[in-house]
């Protein structure tokens, strides 16, 4: 799979073997809707999977990402793919980043309780055991029923 925008565009990483990663259409239009400067922003990847979507802000200049991932062989790709695609070295300037293994919603405890705020907030869980409407119940506190 390849980063698909900004300053690391072409480059390739790894994926998991076992996950459906977010797809090139759906990555573009998020950075289409968010922007393609993210500098000065931070960011949080839940549900991280491969990166992808934490490569692509690191890519759209992001100051900080956090990968959340609690898949430990989802994590130890992502790991691998830090290391491959030798982010930092690369790019010239400092690009804070963070991986955590943990689950998503221990994490957002975690990170609530050390007073970390995030700027965008992406989450992207596996499909099938209503994760998305946790996560929306979990930021939100209430779910929206239509009338």
């Amino acid at each position: 799979m390849k980063i698909i925008s900004g300053e690391l565009k072409g480059r390739n990483f790894y994926l998991p073997a076992h996950i459906r990663p977010t797809q090139n259409i759906v990555r573009k239009a998020v950075f289409d809707l968010i922007g393609h400067d993210l500098s000065g922003l931070t960011f949080l990847d839940l549900f991280a999977g491969s990166g992808a979507i934490g490569f692509e802000a690191i890519s759209n200049k992001a100051a900080q990402v956090t990968f959340v991932e609690r898949d430990s062989k989802c994590f130890e790709v992502l790991q691998q793919n830090i290391s491959h695609l030798k982010i930092i070295p690369y790019m010239n300037r400092p690009v804070p980043y963070a991986l955590i293994n943990n689950d998503a919603f221990a994490s957002l405890k975690l990170l609530a309780r050390q007073k970390r705020k995030f700027d965008i907030v992406f989450a992207d869980p596996p499909y099938g055991r209503e994760l998305a409407k946790i996560v929306i119940i979990s930021a939100t506190g209430k779910i929206n029923k239509a009338p």
